[in-house]
């Protein structure tokens, strides 16, 4: 998914969507994630740490994204 996002200038920009589509699917996957990090115990702790690295590579992808400004931001 993430070369396949709606971006400024991509080739999936357009009918496959636009920046606000990509941030609002960004910004689910990272709320149900984050929901998910406040459910899990501490005895979970791989499960919890494959957790906060998808949600570090979901903060990452957003930064990357070109059509993210400080308004989208």
């Amino acid at each position: 998914m993430k070369d396949r996002l709606p971006d400024t200038g991509s080739e999936f920009n357009g009918e496959g969507g636009d920046i606000d589509d990509a941030l609002r699917v960004l910004f689910k996957s990272l709320s149900e994630m984050n929901k998910l990090w406040i459910r899990l115990k501490a005895k979970r702790e791989k499960e919890r740490a494959d957790v906060k690295f998808l949600i570090s590579e979901c903060m990452s992808r957003i930064s990357n994204l070109e059509g993210v400004n400080l308004e989208k931001y």
